[in-house]
């Protein structure tokens, strides 16, 4: 992946990070714990014709939203996301959770989507209960947490969506729910 910034600092840190964190100074010699991030120019050549349509991918990401917000605003079961009026969403994800008023589980709902030619993804793991980062969660529970990551479903949300898949997609979800 690429990474962009506006802030030097920040982007001098990741310019060592992504080259096993060597010295800018002391070639070979290594401060920090760094990673083998650097892409081939084929790589960078994509990323950079991708970062110059990422207005219109994300233009159409929102208007898909807005229509996927439309179509499920009065659907029992499902609690849509909200856009905070300080912040613009771009949908990398569009994203629902499953409430009280639910009447199947998550998992038979994504099956019963599956069937119908939809796939969802569900969220990701927290954190706390991954191996890596169990010892700092030192025993607190976390059940907002636990919570969202269990009832939370990532909906396709592909820029190449057309109006009628969503509209299928919608009609699904409304008919199992």
């Amino acid at each position: 992946g690429m990474c962009i910034t506006n802030n030097e600092e920040l982007a001098e840190k990741m310019r060592i990070l992504k080259d096993h964190g060597m010295s800018k100074n002391k070639r070979y010699w290594h401060d920090i714990v760094g990673y083998n991030y650097r892409l081939t120019n084929i790589q960078a050549a994509i990323g950079v014709a991708q970062l110059e349509n990422i207005d219109k991918f994300i233009e159409i990401r929102r208007k898909n939203a807005k229509l996927y917000n439309t179509l499920l605003q009065d659907t029992k079961g499902i609690t849509l996301q909200e856009e905070e009026k300080y912040a613009k969403h771009v949908y990398w994800m569009y994203s629902v959770l499953l409430n009280e008023q639910a009447k199947l589980p998550r998992t038979e709902l994504m099956q019963k989507l599956k069937s119908a030619g939809i796939e969802t993804r569900e969220f990701f793991y927290p954190l706390h209960i991954m191996p890596p980062y169990k010892q700092f969660a030192l025993n607190q529970k976390f059940p907002i947490t636990d919570n969202i990551s269990q009832k939370g479903m990532n909906l396709p949300s592909s820029s190449r969506l057309s109006r009628d898949d969503i509209t299928y997609i919608c009609e699904t979800i409304k008919k199992i729910v």
